[in-house]
């Protein structure tokens, strides 16, 4: 049976920033002037029913943050990602900030023991493809391996970039935060990522999470939880694309239907 809904891949989201499809453009480009009036941490949700084009939507946000951003830097960008801005209102903004932006499709990891580390590592795989060639040095390999080294966890099959290859291993499944030793060690040691990743690169970290309304509701809840307490930086924006009934069911799920 043929698909009804056209799957967002990177090339189906350039062709339909290059053709307008969704008649998206104008929305687009006020998303982004928006966030560019944001001075302090933030978490956005964007509400809608499935198939309604939430994740096509986000992800021709990154792309074209991550499009305007390389643009700014003068980092190389690919023919086919040149060809699909070509005039395009989108093309000639200019930005006072510059974004890192992460796609995070939540519902792929929920088989994960914890999700802190397979956003963190997710955020890792896209530096060696959005922003300069400083975020893949050695340093930014240290401190995740320092990261990994302080606990034991569960991260399935994740494949690193080149740079990350010797922090392959094999983990013990336990619960990240079952083994840390404080809190704070893991804030700090997050931070300390965010920091390689942000400062003198970009100014902005901007992370959208798609799906969590299909997730788990542990892993859901959990995802929330270590946003509220390892992401409070004034550098960070969450955008979460969810059903917004669905997510309330799952959070019923988890704190029992009592819960408002």
């Amino acid at each position: 049976m043929k698909k009804l809904a056209e799957e967002a891949t990177i090339e189906n989201v350039l062709e339909s920033i290059k053709e307008n499809k969704f008649n998206r453009t104008q929305d687009i480009i006020d998303f982004i002037m928006a966030l560019e009036q944001i001075e302090e941490n933030m978490f956005i949700s964007i509400d809608a029913k499935w198939g309604a084009g939430k994740t096509f939507y986000v992800r021709q946000i990154e792309q074209s943050l991550n499009y305007l951003t390389r643009k700014a830097k003068e980092i190389n960008i690919e023919e086919n990602v040149k060809t699909a801005f070509s005039k395009n209102p989108l093309e000639s903004l200019e930005l006072e900030h510059t974004y890192f932006p992460v796609y995070y499709n939540a519902w792929l990891y929920d088989n994960h023991s914890d999700p802190l580390m397979s956003l963190i590592l997710s955020i890792t795989k896209v530096c060696e493809y959005y922003c300069d060639e400083k975020l893949n040095s050695n340093a930014l390999s240290d401190k995740i391996i320092s990261l990994m080294d302080s606990f034991s966890f569960s991260i399935g099959c994740v494949q690193f970039g080149s740079n990350l290859g010797n922090t392959k291993e094999k983990f013990s499944g336990k619960d990240i935060l079952s083994v840390v030793k404080t809190e704070e060690e893991i804030r700090d040691k997050v931070k300390e990522i965010f920091d390689s990743i942000i400062t003198e690169n970009v100014q902005k970290l901007v992370i959208f999470i798609d799906e969590l309304d299909r997730c788990r509701p542990n892993f859901a809840i959990e995802m929330l939880e270590r946003i509220k307490h390892y992401f409070d930086d004034d550098r960070i924006i969450f955008v979460a694309s969810i059903n917004r009934e669905q997510l309330i069911h799952s959070i019923s799920k988890y704190y029992g239907t009592n819960f408002d």
